[in-house]
């Protein structure tokens, strides 16, 4: 994440909190809050630390290469769904936001999921999971 790999550059540079927001304006509060990934700087400070550190904007939000994919799939998926105008490019703030967004959701239906596991003793909960178990057994 974002502020794992700013904590890790700051401290290869050997420089504190305080001396980084210096340089991006802020203050060390707001460097802390970025490295405990509690919120994200915008875009123009992102850019001026990857020019820092001399990493790309890319490098510092944690994207690869399958990332770069995806997000083309993405675009290409809202465009089809009639979500985004063909001609229209989402900005860097909102694929990061519809990214998250599908995090969270892909979280929150593995702990749905999981919670007959987690209460076994639960009748609705082992009922539920009997109904869906059922319900793919016969789209199979």
């Amino acid at each position: 994440m974002f502020g794992d790999k700013l904590k890790e550059l700051r401290k290869e540079r050997n420089i504190t909190q305080d001396e980084l927001g210096k340089l991006c304006g802020v203050a060390k509060t707001t460097i802390s809050n970025w490295e405990n990934n509690v919120t994200q700087p915008p875009l123009e400070i992102i850019t001026k630390l990857a020019k820092y550190f001399n990493v790309t904007t890319d490098f510092l939000l944690g994207f690869n290469q399958n990332d770069l994919n995806n997000i083309e799939k993405l675009n290409t998926a809202l465009r089809e769904a009639g979500m985004v105008n063909s001609d229209e490019t989402l900005k860097e703030e909102e694929i990061r936001l519809a990214i998250d967004q599908a995090r969270q959701y892909k979280e929150m239906w593995k702990k749905i999921n999981d919670l007959p596991n987690k209460y076994p003793d639960n009748n609705n909960l082992n009922n539920n999971k009997k109904i869906e178990n059922n319900i793919e057994n016969n789209e199979n």
